[in-house]
């Protein structure tokens, strides 16, 4: 007898599954807990969905996605899209903050990654440095 499954195996290593950003901290300041704001983002195959449970944040959605590139210590996010409730758009300003919340800024984002193991990753630009727990 043989079982079949439709999961995908892990592509990206560590970096695949449910990350839940407890603190992030923007042009060297001081790391401000986001624990509370329950950000989180789901790396699978070539996909990171981001997500909150407080709609407030970026004022109109709870889900944004971006196509990602992961090569060594760099993670590069490309494709940024906030879903509507009956549509999706496409960040297109070089300039926008919709994403600030999520440490995002304009239409993509380049991260040195730091830290990356089962329980802890830690992101990072020349603006924000995102710290994340493995949920």
């Amino acid at each position: 007898m043989m079982l079949t499954s439709c999961d995908k195996w892990p592509e990206n290593g560590k970096l695949d599954g449910m990350w839940q950003l407890t603190s992030i901290a923007t042009d060297g300041e001081e790391a401000v807990s986001t624990i509370g704001d329950g950000i989180y983002w789901k790396v699978q195959l070539d996909l990171i969905m981001i997500h909150t449970t407080h709609e407030t944040l970026n004022g109109r959605t709870f889900d944004t996605s971006a196509t990602f590139e992961y090569k060594g210590k760099s993670l590069n996010l490309t494709g940024l899209y906030i879903h509507e409730f009956t549509s999706d758009e496409l960040i297109t300003d070089p300039e926008s903050t919709a994403l600030a919340w999520t440490g995002i800024y304009g239409t993509s984002a380049q991260f040195h990654i730091a830290k990356l193991d089962s329980k802890k990753m830690i992101l990072e630009n020349e603006r924000v440095r995102l710290v994340f727990r493995k949920f």
